[in-house]
């Protein structure tokens, strides 16, 4: 962000923060809404896209929390949309929107566990369900080693360590410390 921020003129600094604070806003009301903590959406958001909203992954993931089509049309009615599209997933709203929509089921699914949630989100619903069942689902740091593909627990490894960095950097409302 320091380099950027360097790097722009002054109309681009005046919309960038103007988004900032767009994004910090609605966010918080998307996230409140949802039950979720921000910090750990955030941390799925940099994992998943770097924070870049036109992202795209091989497998046709599309947008800032790398929703499928598929995905995105199961969500988007609870989620207060009519209808997505693959190229309305590369707007921040609707992706935050259908992806956290998407993360308060997986909350709800696994008691708000973070780690479960994170495994989820990249590995499957039935297959944290399964590992949990190896597991005191309790004690996050012994689940986390019983994910049992290699990409979800490095995945789930690193989202825990945006998230702890979140939480050491921001309140639950993402205000500073």
């Amino acid at each position: 962000m320091f380099i950027l921020w360097f790097g722009i003129g002054i109309e681009s600094k005046i919309a960038l923060v103007a988004s900032v604070v767009f994004f910090i806003v609605y966010f918080n009301t998307l996230s409140g809404v949802r039950a979720l903590d921000p910090r750990l959406v955030l941390a799925i958001m940099k994992q998943e896209s770097q924070f870049k909203p036109n992202a795209k992954s091989p497998s046709a993931a599309r947008g800032l929390l790398q929703l499928t089509i598929d995905a995105a049309q199961k969500y988007a009615t609870r989620a207060g949309l009519k209808q997505v599209t693959d190229d309305s997933l590369y707007q921040p709203a609707i992706n935050i929107a259908v992806g956290t929509e998407y993360m308060a089921e997986l909350s709800r699914m696994f008691a708000g566990l973070a780690e479960a949630i994170a495994a989820s989100y990249n590995g499957g619903e039935d297959n944290v369900a399964r590992w949990l069942g190896r597991t005191n689902q309790s004690d996050a740091g012994v689940f986390a080693a019983e994910v049992g593909f290699g990409e979800s627990k490095n995945y789930v490894f690193k989202v825990m360590s945006y998230y702890r960095a979140y939480r050491q950097l921001y309140d639950s409302n993402l205000n500073r410390r």
